[in-house]
């Protein structure tokens, strides 16, 4: 190891954590301020800092390699007799552009051989850190880690792998906005060896971040029950619906389906048209305004192989917008009998049907678009970076319970919707009107306005 830090490194490092980040760490590395925390940071692909935490950067040293060569190499030559607990940064010192790049970096670096995993492969990432410190003799590692590691599918039989093992402990969550890329939101993963159960934990971002000990649980999951989730995922999402399955409690995907889109097929083709005398709509959930269909949008015509009956929407429909920058849910009140043109949803409409009616449509609306649902369909789009429902996903959402009380309930505040529909439908009629006259009377004073006054 280099004895010295250079100054570049000596800038990237010198940022210590804030006292609430620090205090999150120690808390979730359940050690006091007096314990003794090892640091390794990530400075770049070549240069990792490896120090003690909380304390100045210059007693540290930097290991001229990758983060992986320095652990193997500290892994050999303990820096004391007892390896302490071990904080691992990856990214503060790697800018957002860099990150992605990193997986191939990490993989490339990754030689099986090294490693007590037979089933190891490429695309495990930066979850090798988490062997790594194990290998190094540590009880329990903090890793700051891209959430985007945890979710994609590359890193499927990493988590598997570790999951089985029982080496996950904790998920920590850092809410970002959506708006952010999936590869720079932030998590910590806790590793460590023979823990029961999987907690998931979040914490705001920055300033607004909570001392350790006032960080929210948000679910509290066997390693057995992650492993049949969607993939072995380690999202708030999958923890969630896993806490919720145990239980025995029915899925979206149990009483509901997902209308097949023709959507994309349909813009493709280049048809799409303001001329509202072709034969079917195109619907997104912009053309609809407090529930009530807009006179005006996309129409399209469609040769014969097209089976309209199989794509169209029904009264009792939920329409959810796949992407969050869309925004929007939508309960379809038209029944297709009473419809001149079929209305067929767009490729960025999720259109979700009730398999058998054993309760009313609106409910299963209520429950997504107010309820605990909400807070699901929320998830869904937390582990993507704009924010995109997939199919799968919100099947995967735990179903509403609903009591015959509550959907007689539902019933009438449904009837009570359509009433309101109905008014509101009526005022835009004599909006429209209004609008109409007061064009008109504009163009008569545009008129008048080149005819000299009458004497």
């Amino acid at each position: 190891m280099s004895s010295t830090i250079s100054q570049t490194a000596s800038h990237i490092a010198d940022t210590a954590p804030s006292g609430a980040n620090a205090a999150l760490i120690r808390h979730l590395l359940r050690v006091d301020e007096a314990a003794p925390v090892l640091l390794i940071r990530a400075l770049s692909d070549t240069a990792t800092l490896i120090a003690p935490f909380g304390q100045s950067t210059e007693s540290g040293k930097v290991f001229e390699g990758h983060m992986l060569t320095a652990m193997e190499c500290l892994a050999r030559f303990p820096l004391a007799e007892k390896q302490p607990n071990v904080f691992i940064e990856l990214f503060d010192g790697i800018s957002s552009s860099e990150r992605a790049g990193q997986m191939k970096t990490w993989d490339d670096c990754h030689h099986v051989s090294q490693w007590p995993f037979p089933e190891a492969k490429d695309h495990w990432g930066p979850l090798l850190a988490a062997i790594s410190a194990l290998e190094m003799g540590a009880e329990r590692t903090v890793i700051h880690i891209a959430a985007t590691h945890l979710t994609s599918r590359d890193a499927i039989q990493a988590r598997r792998s570790l999951l089985e093992r029982h080496i996950i402990a904790c998920v920590v969550s850092v809410r970002l906005p959506l708006s952010t890329p999936a590869v720079e939101r932030d998590c910590y993963l806790v590793v460590a060896q023979g823990t029961e159960r999987v907690s998931f934990y979040e914490t705001p971002k920055g300033s607004l971040a909570h001392h350790g000990q006032t960080i929210r649980e948000i679910a509290c999951v066997r390693h057995c029950e992650l492993l049949r989730s969607p993939e072995a995922g380690l999202s708030p999402f999958d923890a969630k619906v896993a806490q919720e399955r145990i239980g025995g409690r029915e899925t979206l995907g149990d009483i509901a389906m997902v209308l097949s889109s023709a959507g994309s097929a349909i813009r493709r083709s280049g048809g799409l048209s303001d001329d509202d005398t072709l034969p079917m709509r195109y619907i997104s959930i912009v053309d609809f305004d407090h529930g009530t269909l807009k006179p005006s949008g996309k129409y399209f015509a469609a040769d014969n192989s097209f089976d309209a009956a199989k794509y169209q929407l029904a009264a009792g429909d939920i329409l959810i917008a796949r992407n969050a920058t869309a925004g929007g849910m939508q309960i379809v009140t038209y029944d297709p009998a009473d419809q001149a043109k079929p209305l067929i949803a767009s490729e960025n409409v999720l259109v979700l049907r009730l398999k058998r009616r054993t309760f009313h449509p609106y409910a299963l609306y209520l429950y997504l678009a107010f309820g605990k649902g909400g807070a699901f369909l929320a998830d869904c789009r937390a582990g993507t970076a704009l924010g995109s429902i997939s199919p799968k996903r919100l099947l995967d959402i735990p179903a509403p319970i609903v009591t015959a009380e509550d959907d007689q309930q539902v019933r009438k505040l449904y009837w009570n919707y359509l009433e309101m529909i109905s008014d509101y439908k009526e005022m835009l009629g004599r909006f429209s009107l209004h609008e109409r006259d007061a064009r008109m009377t504009a163009q008569a004073i545009d008129l008048h306005a080149g005819t000299p006054p009458t004497p």
